[in-house]
């Protein structure tokens, strides 16, 4: 008994004292919920009906902008047609031809990074797209091309989960851009052929959204705004963007190819890549997508004809916008500079040389080299048009015959670099500390024999056998005058160099 009475006394002990906890933990609750409640009042009280009728109306909006447009949204699976596959490579990559912007994006990656990479294009590629025309039975869907590049079996699945074949109609390389073909065996759903919209009117700061298949997810719908326009990624070969629209509405893998739409549901650009941090492959809120009225013209050519023509004139440049130093270094306020001249191009033929600067071309201002390279590729091949160029402080006026634009893989083929690299044939001399440039001589020519860490040649991507021709407006005759005209360089902060490189001529602009 006596241990019996004892357990109970115990276990007594222990309920009564659970019974107080939680009689006090329920007041306590009792007054912690007061309290949130108290908070979330004071929260709505704080909160008009004026602002919660403004969220209401842009969530309603939000909804009903994705209820339009998600029907006009695929996703697009590209495989490989068999065992007979063209083994493709990825282009290799001048290192300098990465904008300054870019380059510490590409400092920690190893140094076979930029070599030629084979891919055999086995593995599936899985990207977005928009039906953007119905013809009678067909339908038309407009992607990127680097989704369905290199594959030969091609499927596109819809909103209500139906899944067909389609067939490639064509695609434009340098665009990146691609427009595939499928019959679907009943009517699509109302609102499934999408709008394109002017990009010419988008402005920053406006709402957008990007929809598409992230990672797979299909039919994801992310909102943002326009971060800016006019954005350029350079630096894979040949393959190049310009005039992009920035935004930071949630791009990731897989939204490749599909839309970018205004408040009004019409397309204004088609999601094609994005910014990622070193080391991380996600959205860091940096996105890219191309214009809708570069998209339009490509899609009606490559409906009509299956491929796209462009004017073709043979030059080339690292500077699309002219920096204020080479303005003055040549005395123009806009322009395209010309560093390259393919050999027996059109701008060959002409007479242009590198160092000219295009001022106008074909009637028309040119202000920076995108406005050159539009104006070219608007001209019908076979046409003559005149051309206007600064070189060494006059005006000189030719006249070109546009060509059509080769493939971009032969233009890629004309990027092969000149291997041979001069080497020094006298011990290295330090030149100029503050520009960081140590020079030699090698065949009675001044070549770079080294360049210091951290300093502005190094950030301008300059090599050692780069060959120095002139600071300035001067020739240099040997390394003494060159030492002597970057020292006098310095009194202004910069030295405008000009470069003969493995890829040809460069103009440099090098800070204090």
């Amino acid at each position: 008994m006596r241990t019996f009475t004892s357990f109970f006394t115990q276990r007594s002990s222990h309920l009564v004292a659970m019974a107080l906890s939680l009689a006090l933990g329920a007041a306590l609750a009792g007054h912690w919920t007061r309290d949130n409640q108290l908070q979330a009042q004071a929260v709505r009280s704080r909160m008009t009906t004026g602002d919660r009728q403004v969220l209401s109306s842009l969530e309603t909006a939000f909804v009903a902008l994705a209820e339009q447009v998600e029907p006009s949204v695929v996703t697009v699976t590209a495989r490989s047609a068999g065992p007979e596959r063209a083994e493709r490579t990825r282009p290799s990559i001048p290192p300098e031809s990465i904008p300054p912007s870019f380059r510490d994006f590409f400092r920690d990656l190893p140094p076979d990074f930029f070599r030629e990479m084979p891919d055999d294009g086995m593995a599936p590629s899985t990207g977005s797209g928009a039906i953007v025309r119905q013809n009678g039975s067909a339908a038309y869907v407009l992607t990127n091309n680097h989704v369905i590049r290199g594959r030969g079996r091609f499927r596109v699945r819809l909103i209500d989960r139906t899944d067909y074949p389609a067939e490639l109609v064509g695609y434009d390389e340098k665009a990146d851009l691609a427009v595939l073909k499928f019959t679907p065996t009943r009517p699509l759903r109302e609102g499934s052929v999408a709008t394109l919209g002017d990009s010419d009117r988008v402005r920053v700061g406006q709402f957008v959204a990007a929809i598409g298949s992230p990672l797979g997810y299909e039919s994801t719908f992310t909102v943002g705004v326009v971060s800016a326009k006019g954005r350029e990624l350079r630096g894979l070969g040949t393959s190049s963007y310009s005039d992009l629209i920035q935004t930071d509405a949630s791009i990731n893998r897989g939204n490749s190819g599909g839309p970018l739409v205004n408040i009004d549901g019409e397309v204004i650009g088609i999601n094609v890549a994005i910014a990622s941090a070193p080391g991380a492959m996600g959205n860091i809120g940096i996105g890219f997508a191309i214009p809708s009225n570069t998209a339009r013209s490509v899609v009606e050519q490559l409906i009509a004809s299956g491929k796209v023509v462009r004017g073709y004139f043979g030059v080339g440049t690292l500077h699309r916008e002219m920096e204020p130093e080479l303005k003055e270094h040549f005395g123009v306020s806009s322009g395209a500079l010309i560093e390259s001249v393919s050999p027996d191009g059109p701008a060959a033929r002409a007479g242009l040389q590198p160092g000219d600067v295009v001022v106008r071309f074909a009637n028309k201002p040119v202000d920076t080299f995108t406005d050159l390279e539009n104006l070219v590729a608007q001209v019908p091949p076979g046409s003559t048009v005149p051309v206007i160029v600064m070189r060494e402080g006059k005006q000189v006026s030719l006249r070109v015959t546009v060509v059509e634009r080769p493939s971009e893989e032969a233009l890629r083929g004309r990027l092969t670099p000149n291997t041979e690299r001069s080497k020094p044939s006298e011990p290295e001399k330090v030149t100029n500390s503050k520009f960081g440039l140590s020079l030699g001589t090698s065949e009675n020519r001044v070549v770079v024999a080294g360049v210091a860490p951290g300093s502005g040649a190094q950030e301008e991507m300059i090599e050692s056998g780069d060959v120095l021709v002139s600071v300035g407006r001067t020739a240099v005759r040997n390394v003494e005058h060159a030492h002597e005209l970057l020292t006098a360089a310095e009194k202004q902060g910069y030295a405008v160099l000009r470069l003969e490189t493995r890829f040809g001529t460069r103009y440099v602009v090098l800070r204090g």
